[in-house]
């Protein structure tokens, strides 16, 4: 685990985000091929909290 000092944080962070930001991506892309109304409103009544 490297210091948590503020830019070794900033860009752990950054880079789990844009991880995160990948797999949901590709997950809705797979979702909207089946259900693209129902899963464009769920995604957007939750943009900002986790999808677990």
């Amino acid at each position: 685990m490297p210091q948590l000092n503020t830019s070794n944080w900033f860009m752990t962070f950054l880079w789990t985000w844009l991880i995160l930001l990948a797999l949901t991506t590709k997950t809705t892309k797979t979702k909207l091929t089946t259900k693209p109304k129902k899963f464009k409103e769920k995604v957007d009544h939750n943009q900002w909290t986790w999808p677990w």
